[in-house]
């Protein structure tokens, strides 16, 4: 345990200027957010909707970059990797990488959002907003499974940045085509839900052969497998738009 933790206080010290300018863009997020809503629970237009987005996408791609550069500090697909000359297991190296990520990118995130916003409702403690905090916490949770698998089989961030365009690309891919070609279709929850955790496990299990068996050409084929597995879920389970009124 003491080097799990001594790992993860590494990599905060390595990452504080990276993780404070995360936290900033997410900060702002946050309050663009919350003066939306307070916007439209008041009745009052707002012009913010552009800044919104973009400070949205802005931090997810810090997010997703930030991601990168912590399981890639110690690499698993780098041969002769500093790490591997020292007394670290594969499993120690997953617990840490594992807890940081989930607390830094996915718990408290997922927490300080729903909680802002939930109290704008003043509905913090229903049942709902229990439902709906899991629900947010296990979409995030599998997609950072699925993003760390990638991190790991990848050798530098510009790869790994590129192997995540084309699984978010593969798998958004049809709808948008159905768009574009004005045959729009939605999923029901219970597809989304299937499909995301399809994502999860399948990244789950692509983190865990390439942490303990260090087979990144199998990894590759994990994930590929499960971005099209996911994606024929929300393609073969789907209800067309007009259906979803009756």
């Amino acid at each position: 345990m003491n080097l799990i933790w001594h790992i993860i206080k590494k990599d905060l010290r390595r990452f504080r200027l990276p993780i404070s300018i995360w936290a900033f863009a997410c900060a702002i997020v946050l309050k663009l957010n919350l003066d939306s809503a307070l916007s439209v629970n008041a009745r009052v237009p707002t012009t913010g909707q552009e800044a919104t987005v973009l400070s949205t996408m802005a931090a997810f791609m810090l997010s997703v970059a930030l991601l990168g550069w912590i399981v890639q500090e110690d690499s698993l697909a780098t041969p002769g990797a500093f790490w591997q000359s020292r007394p670290i297991s594969g499993g120690q190296l997953l617990a840490a990488k594992s807890l940081l990520v989930f607390v830094l990118l996915v718990f408290l995130p997922t927490l300080v959002d729903h909680a802002c916003l939930r109290w704008q409702h003043s509905d913090l403690f229903s049942s709902h907003a229990f439902i709906s905090f899991g629900s947010g916490l296990f979409s995030l949770t599998a997609i950072m499974l699925y993003g760390m698998a990638i991190a790991a089989a990848t050798r530098d961030n510009g790869s790994f940045v590129l192997g995540a365009i084309i699984a978010i690309g593969s798998y958004l891919g049809p709808p948008v085509a159905g768009i574009l070609l004005n045959h729009p279709a939605a999923p029901p929850a219970s597809a989304i839900f299937t499909s995301i955790a399809v994502i999860g496990t399948g990244g789950a299990a692509a983190l865990l052969n390439q942490y303990l068996r260090r087979r990144t050409r199998l990894t590759f084929v994990i994930l590929g497998a499960t971005i099209i597995v996911s994606m024929l879920v929300c393609q073969l389970w789907k209800l067309p738009l007009p259906a979803l009124h009756r």
